[in-house]
């Protein structure tokens, strides 16, 4: 049934995309090649997803291991989380499993604290840190920051700010 389904999908696809080129005064060809290379891109982006799905936590541990330094760690991290990163707003009072936060997305909370968690299994230090916000006017949030004695990187989501320890 499913197969049926994609056929149905690409026939009409089809036939927009051939409807509304005849308009603008593209060729046949030239859109039917067009809308097979992006049904491919389509089916391509979909396997890729399913990939990084199947990811753990060790794996992203062991990405990361070889870097030198905090900085090219934090960096790391988000280079690996980002292939199925999606911001979702949750209820704080959950902890969401490794699988959840993959699958469905998390907010602030739920980010920082994997990077957190990645970072201590991984052998660096790290520290959470929140913004509790003003009751009806701004929303608290939440990020978390992996140091060593000479530099330290504050990871917001998919940002990396890296700094050098000065005294």
């Amino acid at each position: 049934m499913a197969l049926e389904l994609n056929t149905i999908f690409e026939l009409l696809l089809m036939a927009f995309v051939v409807s509304a080129s005849f308009y603008v005064g593209y060729t046949f060809d030239n859109v039917y090649a067009g809308t097979q290379q992006w049904l491919q891109d389509l089916d391509i982006g979909l396997e890729i997803n399913q990939q990084q799905l199947e990811i753990e936590k060790q794996d992203i541990i062991n990405n990361c291991n070889n870097t030198l330094g905090v900085n090219q760690f934090s960096h790391c991290l988000v280079d690996n989380i980002k292939p199925f990163y999606k911001y979702n707003i949750t209820d704080d009072s959950i902890q969401l499993s490794f699988q959840e936060l993959k699958e469905y997305g998390g907010d602030c909370k739920d980010w920082s604290e994997l990077y957190h968690e990645l970072a201590k299994l991984s052998g660096y230090d790290s520290v959470l840190r929140d913004y509790n916000g003003i009751v009806n006017i701004k929303p608290g949030h939440q990020w978390a920051t992996i140091y060593n004695e000479t530099e330290y990187c504050k990871i917001d989501l998919l940002r990396v700010n890296c700094f050098k320890v000065t005294i």
